[in-house]
Parts: structure tokens; C-alpha cells; sequence
């Protein structure tokens, strides 16, 4: 007879653009395997998703649409029902919700602007703030007290080069500038595109588009502000060619960081100072070419990478020493290859006997 032994099933959803649908795999906690179980319809070019804080709600900005798209998630099956659909002044990029499932945060790279969207049970979201903030807006997040907000901008022709920072009120979803309003890279064009904050350490990281690096900032807790501390490169030295940073990706424990790199088509990996928060390179993993979406499995085993050109979904397992990365199975995300990744998102769910 067979062991019994615990297995964690966890839910990972891709946005798949082309197809205009969301596909829900069951990720394998143990092995990393992905198994395509489920996908649900979402025309208009889905592409960022985010999940509330407690599991429950799942949302999904259909760039072509211009819609935000609001699902009741059950944690357990991964199951989703629509509940409600808003439309929005142009398209987004990125959401995130505040640490409390309240709000849904959004970028507008075209339209060069942020919005607050108030969220609740089994209602559409509805705007509660809009903020011009000039072309290349990107990403924005709340800080771990929930007080201040961080908004992104890249730094292509004609484009701001600037990370904004506000005040943050989640009683009313206001946001507020800070003190300076915004903070401009030492960097010239270094294109601040994604950003993510430490679980314990005050201390934020972000990928830098054009830069192709990483940069280290130190977080006023009190102040909400930031001061940048350590900038590096996500290429290796003797790398001449095209690149473009995207997504940046820590695992829950703050330990390891990684990046995508567009044109050198790998995943540079950072071991991350348990005490200082600084950063030290500790590789480069070869990539399906322009690695746009990735993020790492809730209990930091595996990284999951897919290539925008090839829609492949890779997954990485993690060294749990360095954080370096080894590349094991590929899953076709999609129909074909031109299903167009956009978005990873996980979720850990539930235990199941195996």
C-alpha cells in the first residue's frame, strides 16, 4: 500500500492576452509540476492580475477592454465567480491591493496617471482617486503599515524618470504627497519599473527598465520616504546587447530576489542580506526569450518564468542556500505560443493526500 503524505495543491493563474482568458494551473508544492485545470473568459487583453490579501477576491485589468474585473475566489478550489466590472479612463498596467483587501491600487503607463478603486463583497470597484502623474506610470504599492503608497515610473523619450511618494488613507482611500513628493534616480533614465518592499526590513527594491539593474532603497518607516542605498547591474559584465528589465520578484521570507531580463532572455538572481537588506549577486538563469512575467511559489521552492515570445511557462527551483536558480520543465501556458503571457499570480491553498 501507498504512504500517505501531505502535499500542498496550490493555485497559479496566468493572464493569457491573445486568448483573452485567465488559465488556472495546480502547482505541486513537492515537485513544482503545473497541471492546467481551469480557465475562465476575460476579453479585452487581460493582463495584471492581483489577489486580495486574504484569498478571497481576485482582479484582472483588461488593458484593450479598459475594464477592471472583480472575481469571488474560493481559496480551497481556486474556483472564481464574476461579481463585478468597471470601467476604467484608459489602460492598466499593474494592480495591487493595500494590506487590507480594501483598495485596488492601478498604473497607467499611456495615460500617465494612478488610481484608487474602493473594493468590497460582491460589488464592481468603485474610483475613489485619479492622479496625473506624468507618461510612464508603472507600479504602485502600499508600504507593510499601510500609511504610504509608492508609484513607479520608467524613463523612456519623454517619459518621467521618478519614483512618487504619498500619504496613504485607508479610511477614505485618499492619497496625499509626501515630503518631498517624489524622488528622482541618481541615475539618469534608469526607469524605475517595479518595485517591492521587504517583509521585515525597512527597505524597498526595485527593476529599472532601462537601467538594467536593481536598486536597494532604505524606507522611512515613520517618514514614508525613501533614500536609495545600493544600485546593480542585472546583466552579466561582458553582456553588449539589448536588454530591458521587468518584473521583480522576492519570496515571502525576504531572502532572494529576482528579475527578468529582456534581450539577454534570462532571470538574474539576488541573495538578500538578512540584516542590512543589501543585495549580492549570485547568478544568471537562462530564460524563454523576453521573459516579461514571473513569481516565486508561496513557500519559495520554485520561481515560475514565461516567455512572452514562446508562451512557455518555466519553472525554476530555488537553491535554498544562494537562491540561485536551476531551470526544469517547461508548460505551454496557452493554446499555442502566441497566447501572450502577461501576469503570474499564486496562491496557497489547500492540503491534499497523496
Amino acid at each position: 500500500m501507498r504512504a500517505q503524505t501531505s502535499i500542498m495543491i496550490n493555485h497559479l493563474f496566468v493572464a493569457l492576452s491573445a486568448e483573452g482568458r485567465v488559465v488556472r494551473f495546480a502547482q505541486d508544492s513537492d515537485t513544482g509540476e503545473l497541471d492546467p485545470v481551469a480557465s475562465f473568459d476575460t476579453p479585452g487583453g487581460p493582463a495584471p492580475i492581483a489577489i486580495s490579501p486574504a484569498g478571497d477576491y481576485l482582479y484582472v485589468g483588461r488593458r484593450a477592454a479598459k475594464q477592471l474585473s472583480a472575481y469571488r475566489l474560493d481559496r480551497a478550489s481556486g474556483e472564481v465567480e464574476l461579481v463585478g466590472e468597471t470601467a476604467l479612463r484608459s489602460d492598466s498596467n499593474y494592480l495591487a491591493t493595500d494590506t487590507t483587501g480594501g483598495y485596488v491600487f492601478s498604473a497607467y503607463y499611456t495615460a500617465g496617471a494612478c488610481a484608487v478603486h474602493r473594493v468590497g463583497t460582491d460589488r464592481a470597484p468603485t474610483e475613489v482617486v485619479w492622479i496625473a502623474t506624468g507618461s510612464g506610470a508603472h507600479c504602485m504599492h502600499t508600504d507593510p503599515s499601510n500609511r504610504f503608497a509608492i508609484l513607479n515610473h520608467v524613463a523612456e523619450p519623454d517619459h518621467h524618470n521618478r519614483i512618487y511618494q504619498y500619504r496613504f488613507d485607508a479610511s477614505t482611500g485618499a492619497l496625499s504627497p509626501n515630503d518631498p513628493a517624489s524622488l528622482i534616480p541618481s541615475a539618469a533614465a534608469v526607469g524605475p519599473r517595479h518595485l517591492c518592499f521587504h517583509p521585515a526590513l525597512p527597505t524597498l527594491y526595485t527593476s529599472n527598465e532601462q537601467g538594467c539593474s536593481v536598486t536597494a532603497y532604505a524606507f522611512d518607516r515613520e517618514a514614508g520616504t525613501l533614500s536609495e542605498v545600493q544600485t546593480l547591474s542585472t546583466l552579466p559584465t561582458d553582456y553588449t546587447g539589448e536588454n530591458t528589465c521587468s518584473q521583480i520578484r522576492m519570496d515571502t521570507a525576504g531572502r532572494f530576489l529576482y528579475i527578468g531580463n529582456r534581450g539577454h532572455d534570462s532571470v538574474a538572481s539576488f541573495a538578500i542580506d538578512a540584516e542590512s537588506g543589501a543585495l549580492r549577486a549570485t547568478g544568471h538563469a537562462p530564460a524563454d526569450p523576453l521573459p516579461r512575467p514571473l513569481n516565486v511559489a508561496p513557500d519559495g521552492r520554485f520561481l515560475y518564468v514565461a516567455g512572452t515570445e514562446t508562451g512557455r511557462i518555466n519553472c525554476y527551483a530555488i537553491d535554498q542556500q544562494e537562491g540561485a536558480l536551476t531551470r526544469g520543465t517547461a508548460y505551454l501556458a496557452g493554446a499555442d505560443a502566441a497566447s501572450s503571457p502577461m501576469w503570474i499570480a499564486l496562491l496557497d491553498a489547500q492540503e491534499a493526500s497523496a
